[in-house]
């Protein structure tokens, strides 16, 4: 799924990843926004529009990795239906070299479906 500004250029990309095997009823799922256009919804369309591709290809189960401090990030998955699952402490470390806390979240479809239908997230096509 890609976000384009008024000029054609990329300000946001996501995608829902099925697994294999063992895991193949799960996606994750990625989103990316360029920080020029955070905080006016587009990470929010864009992961509903990667939730409902991951519904499409049969996954009953989704997660997202996030960095825990990013607590708008954390509230806008939540807000989605996703459910913290895991904190992974010093897991993740940024350019500087400096340890941040991972939070796993994830998303049972089958447990939360009559909440995509409220957030309209069956209305979504990706």
């Amino acid at each position: 799924l890609v976000a384009a500004d008024e000029t054609g250029g990329i300000v946001g990309v996501a995608g829902a990843f099925p697994g294999s095997g063992w895991s193949a009823h799960v996606a994750e799922i990625r989103v990316l926004v360029s920080a020029a256009h955070r905080r006016r919804g587009l990470g929010r369309d864009l992961a509903r529009a990667a939730v409902v591709e991951a519904l499409e290809l049969g996954c009953s189960q989704a997660y997202v990795e996030v960095i825990a401090e990013q607590e708008a990030l954390v509230a806008m998955f939540q807000d989605l239906g996703f459910e913290p699952a895991a904190l992974l402490p010093d897991f993740v470390r940024d350019g500087t070299g400096e340890f941040h806390d991972l939070m796993l979240l994830t998303l049972r479809a089958d447990d939360q479906w009559r909440l995509n239908q409220v957030l309209g997230l069956d209305e979504v096509h990706a």
